[in-house]
């Protein structure tokens, strides 16, 4: 698995969409101006050239669509590398940093737990 899941997952989708940093068409996620500017300055994407997109993805366990494909890889990616989550040993889970759990809460308005 290499995009996020479960409500971490989903609700990253929301606040993304919520905040205008991706437009949700349909099935298509695609991300915004704003979204490769904010997703630049917080480290999480790379210079994009405004290209990347992904696709609703349902998730089983919340019944709510989370973002998969190349858009859903990149930004997992970019919360590993920049430290807001961390993979559980000998899992395909992700844990929330303590740093991940207030840069969600302040750059996304995300609340999750760090766990």
């Amino acid at each position: 698995y290499r995009h996020l899941a479960g409500e971490l997952g989903v609700g990253l989708a929301d606040a993304l969409v919520e905040r205008r940093l991706v437009r949700r068409e349909g099935t298509r996620y695609t991300l915004t101006t704003a979204g490769r500017r904010t997703g630049a300055t917080l480290g999480l994407l790379e210079d994009t050239d405004g290209h990347l997109e992904g696709h609703a993805c349902l998730d089983w366990t919340e019944r709510r669509d989370r973002v998969a494909g190349p858009l859903g890889i990149a930004l997992t990616q970019g919360l590993l590398e920049v430290g807001w989550v961390r993979r559980k040993a000998d899992t395909r889970a992700l844990r929330v940093t303590v740093e991940g759990a207030r840069r969600f809460r302040d750059d996304l308005g995300l609340s999750v737990e760090a766990g």
